[in-house]
């Protein structure tokens, strides 16, 4: 059933780099984020995308800012390890909070292109992955096609 147009239109954010850290076994996890998350904005670096388990904290922070978050890690006694460059892909609509399927029909859609998911965020109005910095212009395609593109664009 077409519902209308809830995702109004698709976007691609700049280089990015994917930081994986591990806290120590004997450091309280919550002293562990607060600590490397510090460190990392006392050196004026932005961090995007954020997922913390367990001791694990993973975040993105653009690719000219990778050398300084990582010194800054390292010199809490951090291990830091990045990925290759990856930007993070999105899309954007008001209203499709709630809406069932929506990362469904996402994660589907950079499935059937061959396209990895490394991480994924949302809100109320968008849905990102991050994705290989080589494959982002395929997974804009790929999802402009899916929720853009005419006859597509409905939710649910």
């Amino acid at each position: 059933m077409r519902k209308g147009r809830y995702i109004t239109g698709v976007a691609c954010g700049p280089s990015a780099r994917q930081l994986t850290v591990d806290g120590p076994d004997a450091m309280p996890a919550r002293d562990f984020f607060r600590r490397a998350f510090e460190a990392v904005a006392g050196r004026s670096v932005s961090m995007d995308m954020f997922s913390v388990f367990g001791r694990r904290a993973v975040f993105t922070v653009r690719t000219e800012d990778t050398d300084t978050a990582l010194e800054a890690l390292s010199r809490e006694g951090f291990d830091a390890v990045a990925s290759e460059p990856c930007r993070k892909v999105s899309i954007v609509g008001a209203g499709m909070h709630g809406l069932k399927g929506v990362m469904a029909r996402f994660s589907a859609a950079l499935a059937r292109s061959g396209i990895d998911m490394l991480q994924t965020v949302d809100s109320h109005a968008t849905i990102s992955a991050l994705v290989s910095e080589d494959r982002a212009d395929e997974a804009l395609r790929a999802l402009h096609a899916e929720f853009i593109e005419e006859g597509t664009a409905a939710g649910g």
